[in-house]
């Protein structure tokens, strides 16, 4: 918490200036982290994590498949009492998605060489299981050359290609480059989803319910950029799950509850 509070710049901006807390619909808490933070993060995340806690990312899951880090309380429903005490009773999983920004070139050209040679290794990872063997090495030996690299073909593959994609995406820094993005929204869904870095450049802290959490200097542009007039209530725009996100867990409780007899 401590490490993600002072180096972490997060989605709990729209929740922290509208709401001033969680929004009521939403399931999760998304915090964004600029590259060089986010691959420190990486290295101590698991063993920073209170006991029962885990985190799924490329570099702690072998087999996850997204270019971002989730944080979870647990890996299944809380069905005992006491181990609920923990959470406030709460029994579900609940979690924190930490998501990269990477520099972007300002250059035309030079970004859209980055955004290609992306494109390709973030599809592959993406895609792994869809394609035929004889399409895969096809984008292998693209990859490897594009990249000077090799590919263990007897190894986890799906794993080194995400791994790749993150050392891809953290090319540029900030000296060379005005804007940053997170780079799977930019590049398959909005060109136009860029940040100023200048936005970042300090932060000032606003109340959360029972705490206080940093917001980036910029985070009125930034929320404009992202979601309009984010000041207007709004379930369905942004939306990424079905909601309300808890309705099967519950129901699954209760017929928990039901079968056994007991307050689950």
């Amino acid at each position: 918490r401590d490490f993600c509070l002072s180096r972490g710049l997060g989605d709990v901006y729209k929740r922290q200036v509208r709401h001033k807390g969680f929004v009521p619909w939403d399931d999760d808490i998304d915090i964004y982290m600029l590259r060089p933070d986010y691959q420190a993060l990486m290295k101590v995340l698991s063993d920073e994590l209170p006991q029962g806690y885990y985190n799924s990312s490329s570099y702690s899951d072998s087999t996850h498949m997204q270019p971002l880090t989730s944080v979870m309380n647990t890996k299944h429903i809380i069905t005992d009492v006491s181990e609920r005490k923990k959470f406030y009773g709460c029994p579900y999983i609940c979690g924190v998605d930490i998501f990269p920004l990477d520099y972007i070139p300002s250059d035309e050209e030079e970004l859209s060489v980055f955004r290609n040679l992306y494109t390709i290794i973030y599809s592959t990872a993406r895609e792994y299981y869809q394609y035929t063997k004889e399409e895969l090495e096809e984008y292998l030996k693209r990859i490897e050359e594009m990249c000077n690299t090799k590919i263990d073909r007897e190894g986890n593959i799906p794993n080194q290609l995400w791994l790749l994609l993150d050392k891809v995406a953290g090319i540029f820094g900030e000296d060379e480059c005005e804007y940053l993005t997170y780079l799977p929204t930019n590049i398959c869904y909005d060109a136009e989803l860029k940040y100023k870095k200048e936005w970042f450049k300090s932060a000032k802290r606003f109340p959360f319910e029972y705490i206080s959490v940093p917001l980036p200097n910029g985070y009125d542009e930034l929320l404009k950029v992202t979601y309009g007039d984010y000041m207007k209530y709004d379930k369905q725009r942004g939306r990424a799950h079905d909601y309300p996100f808890y309705k099967k867990p519950v129901s699954y409780t209760h017929l928990r509850a039901h079968e056994t007899g007991r307050n689950l």
